[in-house]
């Protein structure tokens, strides 16, 4: 089993959670791949997990769409799961993932992947912090090194991690860990 020091870095983190959690690295260092692992990790033991990736996000509103969908897919105790929210009202959406998330125990595991490929860096990163302040989920982002900052942001703290590129051979036991077979 993979057993890397960034890996066992982010479970630490994710076990002691205070705020969002950003993981950096350069392109292909292992970050998707490290989070998806994290997910896999979670579901094992009776957590729900919910990647999104941001490319496909536009602003708040859309990732707060996004995790209410995912969070109604996940959460089968509740009789409104396939009812859709179509409101345009980001509060109203906020509304609703904070009260999806109060249901979940353990806490949900929010992954987003590729702030650097968001529409609306800010945005994004003023939602993740209203979403980590009003519910107990966990939420883990990635990001390229280069586009992140934590400059000029009034609306709280991220926890960021910056991993080396995984190893050869850490990688090839990530993708066998995660049941990908690499001999492309």
């Amino acid at each position: 089993l993979i057993e890397t020091a960034s890996y066992r870095l982010l479970q630490r983190i994710v076990s002691q959670y205070q705020c969002p959690i950003v993981l950096l690295g350069g392109g292909g260092a292992g970050k998707t791949s490290l989070i998806r692992l994290l997910a896999r990790d979670w579901v094992k033991t009776g957590g729900s997990a919910i990647f999104i990736e941001l490319r496909q996000i536009t602003d708040e509103r859309d990732l707060f769409r996004a995790l209410d969908h995912g969070l109604k897919g996940n959460n089968t105790s509740t009789s409104d799961n396939n009812e859709l929210i179509v409101s345009s009202s980001a509060d109203h959406l906020l509304h609703s993932v904070v009260s999806l998330v109060s249901r979940e125990d353990p806490p949900p595991l929010i992954l987003l992947d590729g702030l650097e490929e968001a529409f609306d860096m800010d945005s994004i990163r003023r939602g993740v912090w209203l979403i980590s302040e009003r519910t107990r989920a966990v939420v883990v982002l990635t990001s390229r090194i280069g586009p992140f900052s934590t400059t000029g942001m009034p609306w709280g703290p991220f926890h960021v991690i910056q991993i080396p590129p995984l190893s050869p051979t850490e990688f090839h036991e990530l993708l066998v860990r995660l049941g990908v077979n690499d001999d492309v």
